[in-house]
């Protein structure tokens, strides 16, 4: 019985880590799930239970601080405007996006192309 209730009480433990795992980047996910689950070895065998349940929710924070200051993807790679070919075909395209809403929306619509009909407004 003590067996199993140390099994169940690693299981809870390894599941409580790879629910913070997720929060993580995915080239960093391996590395950082086999760094906690040794530290947590060691944690389970020095203190008891709760210490250790302790020491697995501070993942969540270890891990969404990692999250938060891990490098990202570099903007201009995303876009790739490399040459003024590039970046004016990107322009022209944000030019006909913004056109498009423009014209899709009442207010801006209005402001734009004025109805050719006199209406008349009580204030």
């Amino acid at each position: 019985m003590r067996i199993r209730r140390f099994m169940d009480c690693v299981r809870l433990h390894l599941a409580i880590l790879r629910v913070a795992a997720i929060l993580l980047p995915a080239q960093q996910r391996a590395e950082w799930l086999a760094e906690w689950r040794s530290e947590l070895w060691y944690v389970f065998h020095a203190s008891d239970h709760e210490k250790a349940t302790a020491f697995c929710l501070g993942a969540f924070q270890d891990a969404l601080w990692l999250r938060r200051n891990s490098p990202r993807r570099d903007v201009r790679k995303l876009f790739r405007l490399e040459s003024p070919l590039q970046c004016g075909f990107f322009l022209v395209a944000l030019a006909a996006a913004s056109l498009f809403f423009a014209f899709r929306l009442p207010g801006a619509r209005d402001t734009i192309v004025p109805s050719p009909y006199v209406t008349h407004k009580t204030w």
